[in-house]
């Protein structure tokens, strides 16, 4: 193609190539499913890698091999000379949730099927379609003979837990090659009407685990009158941070919560909710209090919380124990929306703690933290992609300015970089679940996709 060619003379160029060579891309995508990456299995882990690996070389990417000792090897590749830079996130474990028995498919998990316009296999919708169609992309612009305008990343991580704790490390040891002009994070899905959904952000973990000591050992209760209670003091320590779920009560909790501007707020709050969906896991009992939220889309994204997650003292659950226990410890789950810290809340906690005289003794360890995140809905690149959404899709995307999700997306986020999530899947996709699934158009429309916003970033 000449340099004089049009942007829209490019797109449609790459669009072509990825129609010609679609169905190649469909066995490769099953090839890449049949791979069984999950995060207990390293011989699987490791081929996955090593497969994905000399696929970003026939790119004619650079590839580097990043070891860690808390995950499995992480790749940082990259092609292309432009000006601008677009970094791709994705992993190649599969698994997020406990994803149930292996009996509960209609085929094999492992074993990719194509019936009804879909193609089911684990890890298909969460994140090997995401990740491979961000090569495949790649692949269509040397098959259309259009130069790659701009330098085009990929970090690809291969988690051992949740969390991702090694990916701080990578992003720390690797800014020049993290700071980029945009980043498509790793997945996102249509709704039912085909309207592409955009990520801009998620809310942030803060996972704490506090415990209080008061004996050596769990002793008989006939001596109760003597004994401090170690149960009692966690109780009413997890009770004082847990008393209202939005955290009002703790002085300072929600000082720093940014305010929503007027359109990102319409926007969320007119994002779909199925209350029938959530009366029907959580029970009837539900029913009353949820119909008097005006809108749950809109709560369940910018309402910070505060979750007592479990507490153990004692003996096995069900045992009749005639005891005093020595210790006890409880799970304490924060979720933080932008403009909170995770420095800051647990500043918050130590000071309520300590105004209730809950304090003394208590050992509070922090378990998991991730800081949340938002990209600017009016922004640039916020902007590129959502043209490219509908130039690829026929409909105007829909710009979800924050998510219920947690995640890592503020690691590059703070090197200012700014992060949209986009991808293959539909509500209906049975993410980590029995029978996973994306629609196969889908895959060519997610293809079309990324090289709209290619180009647009370009242009």
């Amino acid at each position: 193609m000449t340099p004089a060619a049009t942007p829209q003379e490019r797109v449609d160029a790459v669009w072509e190539a990825i129609d010609a060579s679609f169905d190649g891309y469909l066995d490769e995508l099953e090839e890449l499913c049949r791979f069984r990456s999950r995060r207990e299995e390293p011989d699987g882990m490791l081929a996955t890698k090593e497969w994905i690996e000399r696929r970003l070389r026939a790119l004619g990417a650079s590839v580097e091999v990043v070891e860690s000792a808390r995950a499995y090897p992480y790749l940082l590749a990259r092609v292309g000379t432009g000006e601008r830079s677009l970094l791709n996130f994705n992993h190649y474990d599969v698994e997020v949730e406990p994803p149930g028995p292996d009996e509960a498919w209609t085929t094999p998990p492992y074993e990719p099927a194509r019936r009804d316009g879909r193609m089911f296999a684990r890890g298909i919708a969460d994140d090997k379609a995401a990740l491979l169609s961000r090569i495949h992309v790649v692949d269509a612009f040397a098959k259309a003979g259009v130069e790659l305008p701009v330098e085009v990343r990929f970090l690809v991580e291969g988690k051992r837990t949740l969390g991702a704790p090694a990916l701080a490390g990578v992003v720390d040891g690797y800014p020049d090659f993290v700071r980029a002009d945009g980043a498509l994070w790793e997945n996102s899905w249509s709704d039912f009407d085909g309207r592409p959904l955009l990520k801009l952000g998620e809310k942030g973990i803060l996972y704490l685990e506090i415990g209080f000591r008061a004996l050596d050992r769990d002793l008989s209760s006939q001596n109760a009158i003597l004994l401090p209670q170690a149960a009692a003091r966690v109780v009413a320590a997890a009770a004082a941070l847990t008393r209202f779920t939005d955290g009002r009560h703790v002085p300072g909790f929600l000082d720093a919560v940014t305010p929503w501007g007027e359109a990102d707020a319409a926007a969320l709050a007119a994002m779909p909710f199925d209350r029938e969906y959530l009366v029907g896991r959580a029970g009837e009992s539900l029913r009353d209090s949820l119909d008097a939220v005006e809108s749950p889309a809109f709560a369940v994204r910018t309402t910070p919380t505060i979750v007592l997650s479990w507490i153990h003292a004692g003996p096995p659950e069900g045992s009749v124990a005639l005891g005093v226990p020595a210790g006890c410890r409880a799970g304490i789950e924060v979720r933080l929306v932008p403009g909170q810290s995770t420095e800051g809340v647990l500043a918050a906690f130590r000071a309520f703690l300590a105004e209730q005289g809950l304090d003394d003794g208590l050992d509070i360890e922090v378990r998991r933290a991730g800081e949340p995140e938002a990209t600017d809905s009016s922004g640039w690149f916020a902007g590129v992609v959502a043209e490219a959404a509908e130039l690829a899709h026929g409909a105007p995307p829909v710009l979800e300015a924050t998510t219920v999700w947690i995640g890592t997306r503020a690691l590059v986020a703070a090197a200012g970089v700014p992060v949209v999530g986009v991808g293959i899947a539909r509500p209906d996709s049975s993410v980590d679940g029995p029978d996973e699934n994306i629609l196969v158009e889908d895959y060519r429309l997610g293809l079309r996709h990324l090289a709209a916003i290619i180009v647009g970033m370009a242009t």
